[in-house]
């Protein structure tokens, strides 16, 4: 088979996911139910962050207005899901996989769409924000947990730095 431009960007993006799901499985071996909510609350946390990143650039009052309500929306969301103990439990075995795994792929290509319109560089990024992931884990590659069991971040943490890619 031919390397190609195109087979070497597959590999790299299937290097960085398969870098990413390694993390996920250092930090969360066994995932439970509360586990899955928390996972899908930071979801729309970091959609949340997105919304708001946009909020100060609308371009009317009204638009700025509109996004504050979606924010406000999601945020409202977010806490509910991430609560878990508050009666919103999602029922796993009711999930229908296939439309949930079509979801988070197009929320993926859409994502990087976007990044692509803005002339953004979202492959270079990507493994930026996935090496400073690991910067979480102590120095023998385990993750460090708070007294609250939330992950904490080592020593050894740095932040992605992605001037350069915007």
């Amino acid at each position: 088979m031919q390397t190609t431009p195109t087979t070497l960007l597959a590999t790299q993006h299937n290097n960085v996911i398969k870098q990413i799901t390694n993390l996920v499985d250092k930090v969360v071996p066994d995932p439970s139910n509360y586990n899955i909510h928390s996972q899908i609350a930071v979801h729309l946390e970091k959609f949340s962050t997105l919304l708001s990143s946009l909020k100060d650039a609308g371009s009317t009052q009204r638009g700025r207005d509109e996004l504050g309500l979606a924010i406000d929306v999601i945020s409202h969301a977010q806490k509910q899901i991430a609560s878990y103990t508050n009666g919103s439990e999602i029922v796993l075995s009711d999930v229908n996989r296939v439309e949930l795994l079509d979801a988070l792929c197009r929320q993926i290509i859409t994502a990087v769409g976007l990044a692509h319109m803005l002339n953004m560089n979202i492959s270079s990024a990507l493994q930026e924000v996935a090496d400073s992931d690991d910067t979480v884990l102590d120095d023998d590659g385990n993750p460090i947990f708070n007294e609250q069991k939330k992950l904490a971040r080592s020593q050894n943490f740095t932040y992605p730095n992605l001037i350069g890619y915007t």
